[in-house]
């Protein structure tokens, strides 16, 4: 009678059996491993940009705090300066 279906090459005369779960089995896992590095890239990324916003916000805070203790600091010291050469004047007596 007439020949049979012909079998696909490869599957006759190639690889045993289990290669392609293999090949399905390592894809799966590039690709979970590729998910699990987005998501970890994703949340890094969210991480670094909080992180240098808090950072820069508190730079700022220390900033202004330090430069408003700094004018303070001044003004109050020239004030008393200026009391200080108040009360020299007020001892020094008018000549004559």
């Amino acid at each position: 009678g007439p020949p049979g279906p012909v079998p696909p090459l490869g599957v006759q005369e190639g690889l045993p059996p289990r290669a392609p779960r293999r090949q399905v089995k390592f894809s799966v896992n590039g690709v979970l491993v590729l998910t699990f590095l987005w998501i970890l890239k994703g949340l890094l990324e969210v991480v670094c940009t909080f992180g240098s916003m808090v950072f820069i916000s508190i730079l700022l805070v220390r900033g202004i705090w330090s430069g408003v203790t700094y004018i303070r600091e001044n003004r109050y010291s020239y004030i008393q300066q200026l009391k200080d050469d108040d009360s020299r004047w007020s001892r020094v007596q008018p000549a004559g």
